[in-house]
């Protein structure tokens, strides 16, 4: 799945891989993930693209997101919500409760608020 220079990219869910080409590490180029059905897995592997590489995905309009913790690791900190991955990194998530879980990842996936 590639990222088009200046917007957002949906990955699809109907495949339990996605390998995704980052054109430019700035949050105006993105990747978005839908909602998917309760148990669901999705593996995530950035493969590549242009200049600094950094996949960055984000949930939909909070329907779907991705938790990763807080800021601050409290439960009255700011929701973390956007995955940033570099390259060759991957991530597994798995859909449970109205969102996104990451249940494993590479060393330097990581998710933040923004």
């Amino acid at each position: 799945v590639g990222g088009a220079t200046g917007a957002k990219t949906a990955i699809p869910l109907t495949t339990a891989i996605s390998y995704l080409t980052a054109n430019s590490a700035t949050d105006a180029d993105y990747f978005t993930l839908a909602a998917g059905v309760n148990g669901q897995f999705k593996t995530l592997i950035c493969t590549g693209g242009t200049g600094t590489i950094d996949c960055i995905i984000k949930g939909l309009s909070g329907a779907s997101p991705i938790h990763g913790g807080t800021n601050n690791s409290t439960t009255g900190g700011t929701a973390n919500t956007v995955l940033h991955l570099g390259y060759q990194e991957a991530v597994l998530l798995q859909f449970l409760n109205s969102g996104w879980a990451i249940v494993g990842g590479g060393i330097q996936a990581g998710v933040a608020a923004s």
